[in-house]
């Protein structure tokens, strides 16, 4: 869905009043906007944190409610993002109708082909929180000097973003994706432990209580997949960490075999020694083929796990916005809003299924390159034990090295084979069958 159209032009902002109303750790609210940035539909958590009627909401800009504090760079990078197709999340202060603050973890996410579907939790993770607002500090007051030089505001928020991509590499964060997946997956596991969970309505009847059902069902499936994903994201570290460890034995085994074709330690050339050299060489660079794949591996295990968490979210959004209408009634935009949240979510899990049978695919051909390796060294044992006998303490120094070699080769080989056995796809029927059961059950209701 890639659009050449620009982000939306922002109203005049209103001032803070100070006043700061935090959000409840269960709450989470949600917002549908059009291309244009308009509010199409809201939850009624929304509606009452803005403080602005329905009525008021509706038709809006959702930039309604923006803060003054926040960097126009923040929402430029959001748009480009979004209008290409892609999710964007983070941290947000809000400003209400009557002044007051509040701090919100935000996602976006295309929900259709003109609409956009925005969900927003407290957050939990302050640690996060404190660093993103101490990068749209910076990005801010760049802005606002950039305005008083008479830059317009377009051109004051592309400085922004610009500068919060520095600050962000500054920081130790290679790009904002990095960021905004790291904290999307760190919000959904404090999530994970509030202990207010899905509400429930036990005396409720008729498709709306079956659609809560399916949520439920839907939830704590994916909770499993969060936790199988956090298993295989763990073990691909692991991988990756590892692999500096393993070039620096192959570089130290291959230092010292040729430091006998020097006829350094009282070695002499020898055919045995030449052919060591040469085989170092090869694990060498099979340990370098290997660096790529597993950094790949390891991206799309923090990219999957960062799916079912925006999946989380959402699923969780969908939950409570069948509670609110169990509870105040369905109102004539709500089966849209319901039917977009659930494009959402079946984006979400398709991109799930997507990128782990991705994930499978880099773990079974990393195994196959460590295996390789593996051999490599085997097959060297012989010519040491032989290069041992004639030159014992040469032929000890480059025994230790390969050692050192294999050791470090078996253990990544043992990770690998883990990871592989981790790495499988995650079966889609349940999820799938919830989702368009939740289809069936909106498309039963009226108004």
């Amino acid at each position: 869905m890639v659009s050449n159209m620009s982000w939306p032009t922002m109203p005049t902002i209103r001032e803070a009043s100070g006043e700061i109303r935090e959000v409840d750790e269960g709450q989470l609210f949600f917002s549908m906007t059009d291309r244009r940035g308009v509010i199409t539909a809201a939850n009624s958590v929304f509606v009452a944190r803005a403080r602005f009627s329905r009525a008021e909401l509706m038709g809006s800009p959702h930039s309604i409610i923006r803060h003054p504090n926040m960097p126009g760079g923040c929402f430029k990078l959001m748009w480009d993002e979004i209008l290409a197709g892609r999710p964007f999340a983070c941290y947000i202060n809000n400003l209400a109708r009557d002044g007051s603050t509040y701090t919100v973890f935000a996602t976006i996410t295309p929900a259709g082909p003109d609409s956009f579907l925005s969900v927003r939790v407290r957050p939990l993770r302050r640690d996060l929180l404190d660093q993103a607002m101490g990068f749209y500090r910076v990005a801010r007051q760049v802005e606002l000097a950039a305005r008083e030089h008479g830059v317009n505001r377009r051109g004051a928020a592309a400085i922004g973003g610009d500068k919060l991509t520095e600050v962000l590499a500054e920081a130790g964060w290679p790009s904002y994706e990095d960021f905004q997946w790291n904290a999307l997956v760190a919000e959904a596991e404090a999530r994970a432990v509030v202990p207010a969970g899905l509400e429930t309505r036990p005396q409720a009847t008729g498709p709306l209580a079956t659609m809560l059902i399916c949520c439920h069902t839907l939830a704590a499936e994916l909770r499993h997949w969060s936790g199988h994903q956090a298993d295989i994201a763990h073990m691909a570290r692991s991988l990756t960490e590892a692999i500096p460890h393993l070039a620096d034995t192959a570089v130290s085994a291959k230092a010292a075999a040729t430091e006998l074709r020097a006829g350094r330690n009282g070695g002499a050339a020898n055919p045995q020694v030449e052919f060591l050299i040469s085989r170092l060489a090869q694990l060498s660079r099979l340990i370098q083929k290997l660096i790529q794949p597993l950094s790949e591996f390891r991206r799309s295990c923090q990219d999957t796990r960062a799916w079912v968490a925006l999946a989380e979210i959402h699923t969780d959004a969908l939950s409570q916005f069948v509670v609110e209408i169990l509870d105040d009634g369905l109102n004539d935009y709500d089966q849209e809003a319901v039917v977009q949240v659930c494009q959402a979510l079946d984006l979400d899990l398709t991109h799930v299924s997507e990128l782990s049978e991705q994930n499978s695919s880099y773990a079974a051909t990393a195994v196959q390159q460590l295996d390789l390796a593996h051999a490599l060294i085997t097959d060297h044992q012989g010519v040491v034990s032989r290069l041992a006998a004639d030159l014992p303490e040469a032929g000890a120094t480059v025994a230790q090295s390969l050692a050192d070699a294999e050791a470090a080769i078996g253990l990544i080989a043992h990770l690998g084979r883990q990871a592989t056995a981790l790495a499988t796809t995650p079966d889609p029927r349940l999820a799938e069958f919830q989702l368009a059961r939740l289809l069936e059950l909106m498309d039963s209701l009226s108004v």
